[in-house]
């Protein structure tokens, strides 16, 4: 894990399947990697369930929020993170639309920002008692009850939130993160690659490194560093993958001189990253480097190790989805991340 203040290690969640939910299956150790969690977001041409599943489906609640003043300027304050206005706002909106689910989404993910976690929970068991299925309450609560480690609680709304949609990208990755984090690297690739299959460019390149990992796990060095490879390859400032990839290098010298590469490049992207310094030094000891006598830089120039992308790095940002498009159609995604 790198230590690069500008990488911030999120809460780890995921969803389990029927069937696949024990209490064993539950293990509280952490990954030292700093797994990143990503809320629902739809994949174009997902599979969508009966819009009679719910009492209000989303456009009819899109519709009756059309000429609400406050929900649109509560909206518009959510999305700049002015979150108390927003939780104001909102509670004017639903005083005008009693039961409106977008509503209920949106005053849950207001409070769960604002650290109002009891609140945010009942928003959305409401939503869920008065509307019915809803993926948008259901993949908010599992990654609520994740972030309080109340796993099986969390599994259960995951699980109902996949039978909604189940090509939903996000859902998948985060699948293959709990896999993951659970040492069950074969189911976590499975869903990791089908992720990197149905995502955004962003979530792609994510999952395809955890799926890396995975495959680095199961025994599969070479697809492993092809994966991470890839994920550079769709992310050019992404770097985690390129720690990985150094660290899966066999050793001997065109391995170790791949390896001072891919260091060399986090170097640049992150310089803040001890981790990479160390690991990049060592790698020129182990070179025979150090007994150039040079400076780093001019050690590096010997090396000719080829040019780097050298375009700052992203940081990486919890993202919510506050609107449930699991029976919308190919209604179009009106909030991404914030």
């Amino acid at each position: 894990m790198l230590s690069n203040s500008s990488i911030p290690i999120l809460l780890i969640a995921g969803l389990l399947t029927a069937g696949l939910v024990t209490a064993n299956h539950f293990v509280t150790s952490r990954s030292g990697d700093g797994l990143i969690v990503l809320m629902a977001d739809e994949a174009p041409g997902a599979e969508t369930p009966d819009p009679a599943a719910n009492r209000v489906t989303t456009a009819q609640a899109r519709a009756a929020l059309s000429g609400n003043a406050p929900f649109q300027v509560g909206r518009k304050a959510y999305r700049d993170g002015r979150y108390e206005s927003a939780a104001a706002r909102f509670a004017a909106a639903a005083g005008r639309v009693p039961d409106n689910p977008m509503v209920q989404n949106y005053q849950g993910l207001t409070a769960r920002h604002l650290d109002r976690e009891d609140a945010a929970e009942r928003y959305w068991q409401t939503l869920l008692d008065t509307n019915g299925p809803y993926g948008a309450a259901h993949l908010n609560l599992g990654l609520l009850y994740a972030s309080q480690d109340r796993l099986e609680d969390a599994a259960r709304h995951y699980r109902r939130a996949l039978a909604l949609n189940p090509n939903h990208a996000r859902a998948h990755y985060n699948f293959g993160l709990l896999y993951l984090q659970t040492e069950r690297p074969s189911q976590a690739a499975s869903h990791l690659e089908r992720a990197s299959r149905l995502g955004s460019t962003s979530l792609r390149a994510k999952a395809t490194h955890h799926n890396g990992r995975a495959l680095l796990a199961t025994g599969q060095p070479r697809a492993a560093r092809a994966a991470f490879r890839e994920a550079i390859s769709v992310q050019p400032d992404y770097v985690e993958p390129r720690m990985a990839l150094a660290s899966s290098l066999p050793h001997n010298p065109a391995g170790l001189r791949e390896r001072a590469r891919w260091y060399r490049e986090v170097i640049i992207l992150a310089p803040n990253s001890d981790t990479a310094r160390a690991r990049h030094a060592e790698t020129l000891r182990q070179m025979g480097a150090d007994s150039l006598g040079l400076p780093l830089t001019a050690r590096l120039g010997q090396l000719n190790l080829g040019p780097l992308d050298r375009r700052p790095v992203r940081p990486v940002v919890e993202v919510f989805e506050p609107e449930d498009r699991s029976n919308a159609g190919a209604a179009p995604n009106m909030d991404g991340a914030f």
